[in-house]
């Protein structure tokens, strides 16, 4: 699985707006396709994520963090970022989010996007995504 990060809960799906939500209350948007009530694992790698636009649409699952550490990897950089539960996650931004993140340090809130179909939802009594 590398960088990519697990978060187990049940769907949530009353408006047609698919979310699921863990035991200790995050949410996160996902694609069509599982039903309201069902549990579910959603596998987000750090390549899914990308900086938040300032206006963002309904096709974009959104995450509120907070900068912790960024690595280089020559041309590319990691952000580890800190969700509200304590836990963490990495981005890998393609563009690395142009002149704004060059700008962010530890300790700075970061708000991520992802496209609501790129991570893999792992339902349960299914096989793949």
């Amino acid at each position: 699985i590398g960088d990519g990060a697990l978060f187990s809960g049940k769907i949530q799906n009353t408006s047609g707006d698919p979310v699921l939500v863990t035991d200790d209350g995050l949410s996160f948007a996902v694609g069509p396709g599982a039903a309201d009530g069902e549990s579910a694992t959603l596998l987000l790698r750090p390549e899914h994520l990308s900086l938040a636009p300032a206006t963002p649409d309904g096709a974009l699952g959104l995450l509120d963090t907070t900068l912790e550490q960024t690595v280089f990897y020559g041309a590319t950089r990691k952000y580890v970022c800190r969700l509200a539960n304590g836990a963490t996650i990495s981005a890998t931004p393609a563009e690395n989010g142009g002149d704004h993140l060059q700008h962010v340090a530890p300790g700075d809130s970061l708000r991520l996007a992802y496209r609501r179909e790129a991570p893999h939802l792992i339902r349960e009594g299914h096989h793949g995504a």
